[in-house]
């Protein structure tokens, strides 16, 4: 079932990508009905003294997000659905909301980020995820019981760009991964390093032979046959 939940999981994260993509709007025509350049200049004044001020919407806008963000819902709870078996099921969702916010408002439009009804809110009514994230982490650290695939996700999420509380400090989300790896076993009867990559993959070290998956022998198969098909065409065709 392992592959079943990786799987499933990172066919979300590509499905969400793709949402957003398809979401995003052109950039509005001047005279489309947006805020007109008065009310432009007026916020950017009032930005620049320091008041607290909403970014300006466009026409639109809203509904877009909202669409968006009901798609991306009902995305997860299949994937909620698909990990049912899985240990910590509700851990993970909860820290896979969190990242995945996070890369939707970074995939999003600048003008479109504060438009982004956070997913999180819905889920835990809470607005603090990168704050969130780092505390369960390190609470589930602390835990000797914890299943080591929520060890897994939560690596999966800092590979994939996921810094929240730690935006600009790179060395600070390196020690939570090197926690995390510390925790990810490594099969014994294989020459890994300690260093298993996000998915559960292994990575092997340098100089050291690590066994090949069936699916590495099939696939050069395959292209020697491709290979010795194009070498006997090329002869026939020369043959007199």
């Amino acid at each position: 079932m392992r592959y079943e939940y990786w799987r499933a999981i990172i066919d979300t994260y590509a499905d969400v990508d793709r949402m957003v993509e398809e979401s995003k709007s052109p950039a509005p025509a001047a005279a489309a009905g947006a805020a007109s350049d008065d009310d432009d200049g007026a916020w950017l004044a009032r930005l620049s003294r320091g008041d607290e001020v909403e970014a300006p919407r466009q026409e639109g806008e809203s509904a877009a997000m909202g669409a968006l963000h009901a798609r991306v819902y009902a995305r997860l709870e299949r994937l909620r659905e698909a990990l049912s078996g899985a240990p910590g099921r509700e851990q993970l969702m909860l820290m896979l909301i969190i990242a995945l916010d996070e890369r939707i408002m970074h995939a999003l439009p600048e003008q479109q980020r504060l438009s982004w009804p956070l997913l999180q809110f819905q889920w835990l009514r809470a607005t603090n995820g990168g704050d969130v994230f780092y505390q369960l982490c390190d609470d589930l650290l602390a835990d000797a019981g914890t299943p080591s695939f929520l060890f897994e996700v939560i690596y999966f999420a800092l590979e994939r760009g996921f810094v929240g509380r730690f935006a600009g400090d790179p060395d600070a989300i390196e020690g939570c991964a090197q926690r995390l790896r510390a925790r990810i076993p490594v099969p014994a009867d294989r020459p890994v390093s300690d260093r298993p990559s996000a998915g559960g993959a292994d990575v092997a070290q340098p100089g050291t032979p690590r066994t090949r998956s069936p699916l590495w022998y099939y696939a050069n198969a395959a292209l020697l046959i491709v290979v010795l098909t194009v070498v006997l065409v090329a002869l026939s065709n020369c043959t007199p």
